[in-house]
């Protein structure tokens, strides 16, 4: 419904601006010009608001990721390939300008750790994020670019979570030469892992 998107949305700026303390119901229900049993209707409570914009910035952000990387692996034509891909886009994720949506997804996943239903809604997310990242290493794995004999399911969680773990170096505000060691070692760790042996 257009009226509880334009509740999410709304949301989903108070989360990135403040984080949930952020999120006021008279706020949002005023923008919208609506009243609050609208977003009672929609969502149940300011908790449930606050759960439907967690998932939708968390999918946003996990799937563009996904997305841009699935895009490279299906243009490789040779492991050649896949490795200038894994030199660039690595970096890309792992850069500064990307901080901010690490944090953002750090903070979904640490807000789903209480929450049954965030947590079984997030992970959903994280399951067909998966599924599309395997079917682009499969597909690899078939057209010779992509190492075999290693389950595709299991490196793309792998593959996520090793791009994900920056946050932790991240929270101890890291020097540029830590963050260039930190990217340099994802990158050497992925393409042992996803490049072909030879």
């Amino acid at each position: 419904h257009p009226t509880a998107q334009a509740m999410v949305e709304l949301a989903i700026q108070a989360l990135d601006e403040g984080g949930e303390a952020a999120v006021k119901v008279d706020a949002i229900v005023r923008h919208c010009q609506v009243s609050v049993t609208s977003l009672y209707h929609h969502f149940g409570s300011r908790e449930g608001l606050i759960e439907a914009a967690l998932i939708e910035r968390y999918s946003r952000i996990v799937l563009t990721n996904v997305d841009d990387f699935v895009t490279g692996v299906k243009d490789s034509s040779n492991p050649d390939d896949m490795k200038l891909l894994i030199e660039r886009f690595i970096p890309f994720l792992q850069g500064k300008l990307n901080r901010d949506v690490r944090f953002a997804r750090a903070a979904a996943v640490g807000a789903a750790i209480s929450r049954p239903a965030l947590r079984d809604h997030m992970g959903q997310v994280q399951e067909a994020q998966a599924h599309v990242l395997a079917d682009a290493l499969e597909d690899g794995q078939r057209r010779g670019i992509v190492r075999t004999g290693i389950d595709a399911m299991s490196l793309a969680y792998w593959l996520s979570g090793i791009v994900f773990g920056k946050i932790l170096l991240e929270i101890t505000s890291p020097s540029d030469d830590q963050e260039k060691v930190y990217s340099d070692l994802t990158v050497q760790a992925v393409e042992s892992v996803l490049l072909p042996r030879l």
